[in-house]
């Protein structure tokens, strides 16, 4: 019996790993920061990976956009190579979309897969895998994947005091933690207690929340810090516990 599930162990790794030669993707992590004029409400950035058929057979494929992290604004397109879709639709097989179009690659060819960025006038970070499989069957065997880590930056770095008056974080009074308002501008956020110590400090993504439950009970001053601008502006945080 031993000897039996040693052996299957064995052929399903080797399986496995057979299954994964056969697709590349370069690079399997594309890092990209942009740096862009975030009043254009059209801009359309983009980014390339090379899928390889490294086999001796014709594949046909299945990719799916799994979204980790963005701000909400975000819209992403995956362009294959037989066209580009539509924000709306995550995979190139979906047949509650009437997406039903396989990726067929020719024995050792390749093409240029190209993953497009709207950040609909939001700065920030996001990261997307977009993992290939066998078409259109719903074997969860990955053949190969990339991972798509963006950030985008505004070019503009003069913060004007309609801005700086439309930021906010809230909840205050909090518990367990704050937010901000969306914007373009802040780039950090720093806690300071009230002897001017420095308590926390976060990056600042749209819609990410800050967690401050561990901190003690009491009043905290919050700046919201732009790289080029330095402190744009500073609120008292109080800090409460949940009353049972």
């Amino acid at each position: 019996m031993k000897h039996f599930l040693l052996l299957t162990s064995l052929i399903f790794m080797f399986a496995s790993v057979s299954a994964q030669e056969m697709l590349s993707i370069s690079p399997e992590i594309v890092e990209k920061t942009f740096v862009e004029d975030l009043s254009d409400q059209l801009l359309d950035l983009e980014v390339h990976a090379r899928v390889t058929n490294n086999s001796d057979e014709m594949l046909q494929l299945r990719w799916v956009r799994e979204t980790m992290e963005k701000p909400d604004s975000w819209q992403t397109q995956v362009c294959d190579n037989n066209l580009c879709y539509a924000p709306i639709v995550s995979t190139n097989y979906d047949p509650d979309l009437g997406v039903d179009m396989a990726v067929n690659l020719e024995a050792g060819a390749s093409f240029d897969l190209i993953f497009h960025i709207l950040p609909k006038g939001s700065a920030g970070y996001g990261e997307f895998v977009l993992p290939f499989y066998y078409y259109p069957d719903q074997d969860t065997s990955v053949l190969a994947s990339v991972t798509f880590q963006i950030t985008v930056e505004d070019l503009t770095t003069d913060v004007d005091e309609e801005t700086k008056a439309q930021l906010k974080v809230f909840p205050n009074p909090t518990t367990d933690y704050v937010e901000l308002t969306d914007n373009s501008v802040v780039d950090e956020m720093v806690i300071y207690n009230l002897l001017g110590r420095e308590v926390r400090s976060f990056n600042v993504l749209n819609g990410r929340r800050y967690e401050v439950a561990d901190l003690p009970n009491g009043m905290y001053l919050v700046s919201l810090v732009n790289r080029e601008e330095g402190i744009l502006k500073t609120f008292r945080l109080s800090k409460r516990s949940i009353r049972p």
